[in-house]
């Protein structure tokens, strides 16, 4: 990881191309882990209102779809 790291950041100091690039590639990562956070987040409001009464998971299903 970290001679990728290097060798990275050696590009970047080279290249304004491989700058450009690894800029993009890095928003692109941002971009995946923010909706893999927004997918973890529903994943536990659902839990939640499963484990509850009924009426607590229907509103709460009805509240993620609206």
């Amino acid at each position: 990881i970290w001679g990728g790291i290097n060798f990275l950041v050696s590009a970047a100091i080279i290249s304004d191309v491989a700058r450009i690039m690894i800029i993009n590639g890095l928003i692109i990562i941002g971009y995946i882990l923010l909706g893999l956070l927004f997918l973890y987040v529903q994943l536990r409001v659902f839990i939640w209102a499963a484990a509850g009464k009924p009426t607590r998971f229907f509103f709460g299903i009805l509240g993620w779809s609206a």
